[in-house]
């Protein structure tokens, strides 16, 4: 069950429940096997999913089925070259023939980039998790969220000791702007050694908050005279990969970023070739899907991204299950897929806990 690609309804759900741990399956013979039905038939005193997993309400609307990923003659627009812009606005290029095979990096400002450098980086620059920062303290850092939301990239960031220098934010949702400006002004307290003042200075101004509009101009002038080691920390929009979500995939008008995101992460690569650029992006665990085009449109991440690293959030302490992929060049992804199963062998959700539960003790903290 645990490598069947094509689950659905309740063991898909048991699916999810087993990934944080580690087990063996062992047979034991029906003639001793009295208690087989205890488990379905335990009377509950609610019907209600607590667990965040559900993935097949009846609710949701029919998957629309993508457009199947070619490999075309014609190679699409660079998005990261400037576009022309209308009355409407930046044009939104259609990716539908995105070639789902990889070759080598093509010089800057020539057909979109097909894959980044997966590389993991030497602990030497102080960018891997693997490494003890007691021991190894890593230098200060420039940090960029290109799908910023609440700073939840930079927080992150500082609860795992790193000295942030410059942070750099982008977020078109001018709701998740207002709400980032607070959450940094609460950083800035609660981290005054590793995030100071100065680090904010430029924040929402130094790029395009839309991905979709940054040009290799943009990323030259930002980032390719930084001395600083470069992270960024991306989850680009997930709707359309969410199993909740309507199933449109990497052609839906939110994920399609996914390239945008791609066209950014390697041209800052390419700019900065003799220092140290790093990059944590996350997303829905499309692996797992039950929709079996959006498992079609894993193959074309995993080959821009490399295999990722899978974790759900329940098992590291957090109030809600949320199973993600998780791709970085901070730590070698079986190295990293070991450290997490076991770092968190006994963390669990609690069954009765709800996400809305821990919103009131957030509310408290900031006042």
């Amino acid at each position: 069950m645990m490598s069947n690609m094509t689950l659905g309804g309740h063991h898909a759900r048991w699916a999810l429940q087993l990934q944080p741990y580690s087990f063996n399956i062992i047979h034991r013979p029906g003639k001793i096997h009295q208690n087989e039905d205890i488990a379905s038939r335990h009377p509950l005193p609610s019907t209600a999913d607590s667990s965040d997993a559900r993935l097949d309400e009846k609710d949701q609307p029919d998957p629309q089925a993508p457009t199947v990923i070619s490999n075309p003659a014609a190679t699409t627009p660079a998005i990261h070259t400037t576009p022309s812009t209308t009355a409407a606005g930046p044009p939104k290029y259609d990716y539908s023939t995105l070639p789902t095979s990889i070759g080598p990096h093509i010089a800057l400002g020539t057909p979109q980039f097909l894959s980044i450098n997966t590389t993991p980086l030497p602990g030497i620059h102080g960018l891997n998790l693997l490494t003890d920062i007691s021991i190894c303290s890593p230098p200060p850092i420039t940090l960029y969220e290109p799908f910023g939301g609440v700073c939840s990239g930079l927080e992150a960031a500082l609860l795992a000791g790193l000295h942030v220098q410059q942070y750099i934010y982008s977020d078109p949702d001018p709701a998740a702007q207002a709400v980032a400006a607070l959450r940094l002004t609460y950083l800035h307290i609660v981290f005054p050694a590793q995030l100071p003042h100065s680090a904010s200075n430029n924040t929402f101004s130094t790029l395009p908050h839309d991905v979709d509009n940054i040009t290799n101009l943009h990323l030259i002038r930002t980032f390719a005279r930084d001395p600083r080691p470069l992270l960024i920390i991306a989850g680009w929009e997930c709707q359309d990969l969410s199993p909740a979500g309507p199933n449109t995939g990497l052609h839906g008008s939110r994920s399609n970023t996914f390239f945008s995101l791609l066209q950014l992460v390697a041209t800052t690569q390419t700019i900065r070739p003799n220092m140290p650029t790093a990059y944590i992006i996350e997303n829905v665990a499309t692996t797992y899907h039950f929709n079996p085009n959006i498992r079609h449109h894993h193959i074309t991440i995993t080959n821009a991204l490399g295999q990722p690293t899978t974790s759900d959030a329940a098992a590291c302490g957090a109030a809600s299950h949320r199973l993600r992929h998780l791709w970085t060049s901070m730590a070698p992804t079986p190295a990293l897929q070991d450290a997490i199963y076991h770092s968190y062998p006994h963390s669990r959700k609690p069954p009765d806990s709800r996400a809305d539960s821990i919103l009131f003790r957030v509310l408290e903290d900031w006042l």
